[in-house]
């Protein structure tokens, strides 16, 4: 969270240079346009936040969207793709009507032929679009399938430059959101982009399915000299005494937000 990055600004990332090597791998393979996503999942204070950080300080890519998942809208669907989409397509913070035309300019720009679908991308931004004559013959159960395949085209027609997607908490993620996440990683090796996911440990909300364009990584503990060193790089300034670094260093357990504080 919030926390750990600012508690983490500025310090050493410690312990994690095979976490950091496999996602810089996965950005250059979805910047060549073969699409990654890597999942991070971690206990609390095991330093996610601080890795995306260093990823992205270290890769500089020209685009990045953020988006979370929050436990208390878990029910709302399409909850982090209303801050996705809006972003990818430049609808921040408009008003709804304002946000309507621009996606209406949008979709008649670039992809015409999705006019008819429009109220089912409107879904995933949250918006209330007046349904077209094709939608309203759609029966219910075909709807989520209709609006997963016109949101794919969109972003598809939208998204031709290398771009990181970063959604933290995904073990909150609705479920509707999760359907349509799973269903862009089955096209996603087209594409240049790089989708970074965080989670807690456990199989609550989006699991990445299993695919060569998927990377699962679990951030385990650091070891005692990885947290010796971090109390190191955190305490230059003012060095503690050995005992007092050794004590730290094993009550830790080996989380580093944890030894930060």
């Amino acid at each position: 969270g919030s926390k750990s990055r600012r508690a983490g600004g500025g310090l050493a990332l410690i312990g994690r240079d095979r976490e950091l090597a496999l996602l810089t791998a996965a950005w250059e393979k979805a910047r060549a346009g073969n699409g990654q996503m890597v999942e991070l999942a971690a206990d609390a204070g095991m330093g996610k936040s601080r890795l995306v950080e260093e990823f992205l300080a270290t890769t500089q890519p020209d685009r990045v969207i953020h988006a979370e998942c929050r436990l208390y809208q878990s029910a709302t669907p399409y909850f982090p793709f209303r801050g996705l989409l809006s972003g990818v397509w430049g609808l921040t913070d408009l008003d709804p009507d304002a946000s309507e035309k621009a996606l209406f300019e949008l979709v008649d720009t670039l992809a015409p032929e999705l006019g008819p679908w429009l109220s089912l991308i409107g879904l995933a931004l949250g918006l209330e679009i007046a349904d077209s004559v094709e939608v309203s013959q759609l029966e219910d159960q075909f709807r989520p399938v209709r609006a997963m395949a016109a949101i794919g085209s969109l972003l598809e027609a939208t998204m031709k430059d290398p771009v990181v997607f970063v959604v933290d908490d995904t073990h909150w993620m609705d479920e509707p959101s999760r359907d349509l996440l799973a269903s862009l990683v089955s096209g996603m090796d087209r594409y240049p982009w790089m989708f970074v996911l965080t989670r807690s440990l456990g199989n609550e909300g989006f699991m990445a399915p299993e695919s060569p364009s998927v990377t699962r990584v679990e951030l385990h503990p650091l070891g005692l000299d990885e947290a010796r060193n971090l109390i190191f790089s955190a305490t230059e300034e003012a060095p503690l005494p050995p005992q007092q670094v050794e004590l730290l260093a094993r009550q830790a357990d080996g989380n580093p937000l944890f030894l930060v504080e």
